[in-house]
């Protein structure tokens, strides 16, 4: 469950990690939750993203529950970034949600794709 203090009406969840092999397909979502899972995508050579959880309701909300598969043993931690909407207005963008590591693993603190040169 990802948590807000302000209601919003649309949230993107992004799973981030780390990858020394770039995974060829994505783990198949269960159908029966109602979200999407596109495949992973490469930012340079060691950043994978997938989407792990969008909603969109007209009722706002501050909160959204989940089901999760984690990617394969040996990742490290995954950095959940979140992009909340309300009434059409971003009210974050990619901010740091949650970060859950492998048992015995350590926080690496957060991870961030390269971002591109804008104009």
């Amino acid at each position: 469950t990802i948590s807000t203090s302000t209601h919003f009406d649309g949230l993107l969840i992004t799973g981030l990690y780390t990858s020394a092999t770039i995974q060829s397909a994505p783990i198949p979502p269960p159908a029966a939750f109602g979200f999407g899972v596109v495949p992973e995508r490469q930012f340079g050579s060691q950043f994978v993203c997938s989407v792990v959880a969008s909603h969109v309701s007209h009722l706002p909300s501050t909160s959204l529950s989940f089901v999760w598969i984690a990617p394969p043993p040996g990742t490290g931690c995954v950095n959940f970034l979140a992009t909340a909407t309300y009434r059409g207005q971003i009210l974050f963008k990619d901010a740091l949600a949650q970060q859950l590591c492998e048992q015995g693993g350590e926080g690496q603190g957060a991870l961030t794709p390269p971002r591109g040169r804008e104009g």
